[in-house]
Formats: C-alpha cells, sequence, structure tokens
C-alpha cells in the first residue's frame, strides 16, 4: 500500500507507480501488458508504433502515410486537352465573320 508512489526495484531494474488526483504513470524500461486490453479514452503515443495488424473504423494522417502494401501517390487523370477545331477555316470564312 502506497499513497501516491510505489517504487519496485529488482537488481537494477526500477519500476515506479505514481497516483497524481486520479491520474496514473508507470514507468520503466520496459512496459508490458499481456491479454486484451482496452482503452477507453484518447490515448497518446509520442514513440514508435509497431503491430502485426490493425483494424479502423476512421484513419487521419497528420503529415505523412506510408505502407508496403501501396505504391506512392495515386494516379490522376491528365487534364481534358484543349478543344481543337475539326476542320481549318478558309480565309473568306473568317474574314466574313468579322
Amino acid at each position: 500500500m502506497a499513497d501516491t508512489t510505489a517504487e519496485m526495484q529488482q537488481g537494477e531494474g526500477k519500476a515506479v507507480i505514481t497516483l497524481d488526483g486520479g491520474n496514473l504513470s508507470a514507468g520503466g524500461g520496459k512496459n508490458e501488458f499481456n491479454g486484451d486490453t482496452t482503452i477507453a479514452g484518447k490515448a497518446d503515443i509520442k514513440g514508435d508504433t509497431t503491430a502485426p495488424k490493425g483494424s479502423f473504423k476512421n484513419l487521419e494522417a497528420g503529415s505523412s502515410f506510408k505502407s508496403s502494401n501501396i505504391s506512392d501517390g495515386i494516379p490522376v487523370p491528365a487534364p481534358a486537352a484543349p478543344g481543337k477545331p475539326s476542320a481549318k477555316m478558309k480565309m473568306e470564312e473568317v474574314a466574313s465573320k468579322q
């Protein structure tokens, strides 16, 4: 039982669990959660994350998105070419329209 901080040490390894106003902080060299884990609120991950598989209802990327399963870029069709007359007008037709 600890009031605000529990510190555990085994050899050189040390882990600290702190409770501050209802907020829990766990720290150590490596934190591992086993079994099903549910995060019911917002999660901020401040480092690299790896996972063998992910399923998302909505995925947004702030500055970049990479995947080994898609090619870089998205093909965009070229803009339509400006219209070309199908037949050349004779000089008399041009003069008569002016």
